[in-house]
């Protein structure tokens, strides 16, 4: 089965073809180098931030794990190591019940730690990762953008310390994200 940018899919049918968990939000299909992570609208009531950054460079995704802390397990490990791995990471946003549309290629860049709550309304430590597009193009129409490509180069201590550091206090700031 071949997907394509910006065509939309039944859930069923690509589970059905690449296997995968088919409940949550990260599926890691045993028998190919593929992670499907699924966006929706939905994800925001229970803690759960998906979106593109204002700049539409890095695409913000929560983890997986509804109640206590999110850990480095599963799904959310699969998408840590993904790179080391050699899976590739697919981002689909849902458009209607059980439909999604094909995004984009993602790599996982970063990712930081964050406080939202579970999905008793109790406060936990959750993991949110930021991704960066493969094909810049493909979200506009294959039309040029200036998006930056860092191919998972990671950011070394200082550079990372700084980049999270940045971003978490952005965040108290910016009360829309």
């Amino acid at each position: 089965m071949e997907i394509k940018i910006g065509e939309e899919y039944k859930s069923k049918e690509l589970h059905n073809y690449f296997g995968g968990q088919r409940q949550g939000g990260i599926s890691t299909p045993r028998n190919h180098p593929n992670i499907f992570i699924f966006a929706n609208k939905r994800g925001k009531d229970y803690g759960y931030v998906d979106k593109w950054d204002e700049d539409d460079v890095y695409f913000r995704y929560t983890g997986e794990g509804q109640n206590g802390d999110m850990k480095f397990q599963s799904g959310n490990k699969a998408i840590r190591d993904h790179s080391a791995d050699g899976k590739q990471v697919f981002l689909f946003e849902e458009t209607k019940k059980s439909f999604a549309r094909f995004v984009a290629e993602i790599i996982c860049v970063d990712y930081m730690y964050m406080q939202t709550p579970d999905s008793t309304g109790k406060n936990r430590r959750g993991i949110q990762f930021i991704f960066e597009e493969i094909n810049a193009d493909s979200k506009n129409n294959n039309q040029e953008t200036n998006r930056p490509h860092t191919h998972n180069k990671n950011p070394n201590t200082t550079e990372r310390k700084g980049l999270v550091t940045s971003r978490v206090g952005k965040d108290i700031i910016d009360k829309n994200y």
